[in-house]
């Protein structure tokens, strides 16, 4: 079969990550792709995978190189200063201290640059501002750092913060941004008031992609089970609504024809309800092509259809790519669309006649599972052990949950049916609170997950998944799997050898981004300077330590003794003995040796600095904003800072914090 737009969608995506992680240069990449599309051209009927990778990567380069000059190098002279604007809000959202405005600049009253662009609001004060208000206000536009690429992916262009009084100037109730961030905040609510205990609020964010309602513990132990593909409105949320939206159009007197249109215009709705994020887009695009070659009586593939979407979304935003919900979205639809059906013919004949629908439910959730595994862990740091099992008892339970859910909040809306939706809500709620109680209960496992953060391990699955892949579709005999089995086991062995050669003797020291604690790990013995104010700092550390196979924490040195005092200090020391603890208030200064080569010490007269001197690097934790003489400088805001000429890599992506790993001397 004629698969260009599936080799192409392939090539796109691959392309579009590696020119941002490998720091390609564009203007030369740029060169390259024109380069390779003209020697195709030139060559005699060349095969079509040729064609289709020489235009994909020749049209992701270029379409990059241009997106970068039009829309986004005029308006990064804005960074870091702060703009009067006129602006339109087109969303929001509740968090427990504060609120989130998204801004659509207006071109009256704003500079040209940045008119039309969307700007990201932070707020801690209440402001009487709705959505569809036109207000005029000054905001500080935040330099992007390491969050940009995520965030030009949701088409923001800067973070940011009112500075002063927020002026309300009129309202545009007619934008269609706004209607669909009023429609969706209305569902919202309809779910909240029939269900009050927290599972409204949890199944607006699982429905609609309200990020405020979902709990950064609950994220974190469905990615220790494996379904936090779950949590994002993507092809599930969307399926469930196409369908629960055919039984109802079964029940009037429509054509096949007009049932479609109006399936199209409910497709382009529950998009809009999903904020057009990367991956409902994603569905929402190949859902559309499904429908639009039915109504021309056409035959649709559903990987070329992928590959279309896909296609179609970067060339719209090239930074589409690096979102999360997009990348795990592709690959398990691309899993399920490509292995499914051919895995499912094996358990059948596995089984025999007395499979029933077992097999179609084990093929779709492994399929699903084989290209992500390798993401989640280098999104999440853990490899879910028990993932296989718990998607498979969710399978048949959530797209009931999601309909029930997705119904109650529709029909909630409209008085005559709130008894009808108060039994759906009920039932929806019932279910959601027992689905959260089995992920709490499965996340609560030892054996639930184990930790992978190593990029090698990451490669090494990556590179094993595709193998053991392409080996099942060739159809290789068994002496030729096991050999390449002892292949890549040989492989993992070479890496974690010449790893523990490189890092083995290493000390791993975690910056909590939005607190004031710094950890030290060690082999069992664990370090933190700043006492953890919140239970999620808690929760943070403890997957820190437990990642790092800490079992007690050797000394604890907390600014001031109401530190040591809270709630949250009980906590740790209940997770894990403190051996030894003070304040640096009460304390006078000390020193300390620990790990049996490197010193703690803060003198009488800057009690206010914690140093670490590791075998003459001096590491320096201070919990003010005052400079101080350090090869590593740590702040009051937790930032690293590096002195002139010295480099160490930082890794952000788990625990909250900012880890760097530092290697000992070899000699105590």
């Amino acid at each position: 079969m004629n698969r260009f737009f599936h080799i192409a969608g392939i090539v796109w995506f691959a392309t579009a990550l590696l020119i941002e992680w490998a720091g390609w240069n564009q203007v030369l990449t740029a060169l390259s792709g024109a380069v390779l599309a003209a020697v195709v051209i030139f060559i005699e009927k060349p095969p079509l995978w040729l064609y289709a990778t020489a235009a994909a990567f020749c049209g992701c380069v270029c379409f990059r190189l241009v997106y970068d000059q039009a829309q986004l190098s005029p308006v990064q002279v804005y960074e870091g200063h702060t703009v009067e604007l006129c602006a339109l809000v087109t969303g929001r959202e509740r968090f427990r201290n504060s609120l989130r405005w998204t801004l659509r600049v207006l071109s009256e009253g704003s500079p040209e640059a940045i008119a039309g662009e969307q700007i990201r609001v932070t707020g801690f004060t209440p402001l009487d501002v709705e959505l569809g208000d036109v207000v005029k206000c000054m905001i500080e536009l935040d330099c992007l750092g390491d969050d940009r690429t995520t965030l030009y992916a949701s088409d923001i262009r800067f973070t940011g913060l009112f500075v002063g009084e927020v002026l309300v100037t009129g309202t545009n109730s007619r934008d269609p941004r706004v209607r669909f961030a009023q429609l969706r905040e209305r569902l919202s609510l309809s779910l909240n008031q029939m269900l009050p205990n927290g599972e409204g609020s949890l199944l607006s964010g699982i429905l609609f992609g309200i990020r405020s309602g979902i709990l950064p513990a609950l994220r974190r132990q469905y990615a220790r089970v494996g379904a936090a593909h779950l949590l994002a409105a993507s092809g599930l949320h969307l399926s469930v609504f196409n369908g629960l939206l055919s039984v109802f159009l079964r029940g009037l007197p429509v054509s096949r024809r007009q049932c479609r249109l109006v399936q199209m215009l409910g497709t382009v709705v529950f998009m809009g309800l999903g904020g057009f994020s990367p991956s409902i887009n994603r569905a929402g695009l190949m859902l559309l092509v499904w429908l639009s070659a039915d109504l021309l009586g056409r035959d649709s593939d559903a990987l070329n259809s992928l590959g279309f979407a896909l296609v179609v979304l970067l060339f719209c935003n090239p930074y589409a790519a690096y979102s999360l919900s997009l990348q795990l979205s592709y690959l398990s639809t691309m899993g399920i669309c490509a292995l499914s059906r051919p895995f499912e013919r094996w358990i059948d004949r596995l089984l025999g006649f007395c499979g029933g629908k077992l097999p179609g439910m084990v093929s779709v959730t492994f399929c699903a599972g084989v290209f992500t595994q390798p993401l989640l862990c280098r999104e999440f740091g853990e490899l879910s052990l028990v993932s296989p099992a718990v998607n498979l008892i969710l399978a048949p339970i959530f797209p009931f949950l999601l309909g029930c859910g997705l119904t109650a909040a529709l029909l909630g809306c409209f008085p005559p049916f709130y008894t009808a939706a108060r039994v759906l809500g009920l039932a929806a709620g019932t279910l959601m609170r027992q689905v959260s109680r089995m992920v709490e209960w499965w996340a609560s496992l030892p054996f639930a997950s184990v930790p992978v953060r190593d990029r090698g391990m990451i490669l090494w699955l990556s590179g094993s998944a595709a193998v053991l892949v392409l080996l099942w579709v060739l159809h290789v005999s068994k002496p030729q799997v096991r050999y390449a089995s002892a292949l890549l086991a040989l492989c993992l062995l070479a890496g974690k050898v010449s790893g523990r050669a490189v890092w083995g003797d290493s000390m791993r020291i975690a910056a909590a981004e939005n607190g004031t604690t710094l950890a030290f790990a060690y082999g069992r013995q664990g370090a933190v300077i700043g006492a953890p104010a919140s239970d999620t700092d808690v929760q943070n550390l403890t997957d820190f330590f437990v990642s790092c196979g800490v079992d007690r924490i050797t000394l604890l040195v907390a600014e001031s003794e109401d530190g040591l005092d809270g709630s949250p200090m009980k906590a740790l020391a209940k997770r894990f003995p403190v051996e030894a603890a003070f304040s640096l208030e009460r304390c006078y200064g000390f020193e300390a040796e620990l790990f049996g080569r490197v010193w703690f010490y803060a003198d009488r007269q800057s009690a206010r600095h914690v140093t670490v001197d590791i075998d003459g690097l001096r590491l320096v934790k201070t919990f003010d904003q005052d400079p101080a003489a350090a090869h590593l400088l740590v702040n009051g805001r937790n930032d690293w800072i590096f002195a002139p000429g010295y480099e160490a890599a930082v890794d952000d992506r788990y625990f909250s914090s900012r880890v760097v790993t530092l290697r000992l001397p070899s000699d105590p």
